[in-house]
C-alpha cells in the first residue's frame, strides 16, 4: 500500500525520523491495519515508522507475535474513540482478541505517547 505523503511527513516528524521500534535510523513506513478500507486506515496513529531490519521483522513468522500485539495496541486506541461496531469497520471487519479473550481497550500505543 502506497502511503499518502502528508502521512509519511508526519510520522516522520513524529519519530524525529527514528524508528518507532528500536531507535535507528527509520526509513520505512508500516500499517498496522491494510487493506480495501484505505479510507479509514489511512491514519497517522496506524503508520509507524521503521528501519528496514525492524520492518522485514514485523512482517516475518518471528514477528508476527509482535505485530499482533502492536494492532491489538491499536484497536485499543480505535475502541476508546468507536463503539464496537466502527471500531470492527476501521479493523478491516474483525476485531482481534487478546490473550484474556477479550476486547481490551486498557492497551496504549507507545508510539502516540
Amino acid at each position: 500500500m502506497a502511503t499518502n505523503k502528508k502521512i509519511v511527513k508526519a510520522i516522520q516528524e513524529r519519530s524525529e525520523g527514528m524508528c518507532e521500534r528500536c531507535g535507528s535510523f527509520g526509513v520505512d513506513p508500516h500499517h498496522l491495519l491494510s487493506g480495501s478500507n484505505k479510507a479509514e486506515t489511512e491514519t497517522v496513529e496506524n503508520v509507524l515508522w521503521l528501519c528496514r531490519a525492524c520492518h522485514t521483522y514485523l512482517h516475518s513468522a518471528q514477528g508476527q507475535a509482535e505485530n499482533k500485539g502492536l494492532k491489538l495496541d491499536y484497536q485499543s486506541h480505535i475502541l476508546r474513540n468507536n463503539n464496537e461496531e466502527e471500531a470492527r469497520l476501521i479493523m478491516g471487519g474483525k476485531l482481534i482478541l487478546d490473550n484474556d479473550k477479550r476486547l481490551s481497550r486498557e492497551r496504549e500505543c507507545y508510539w502516540l505517547r
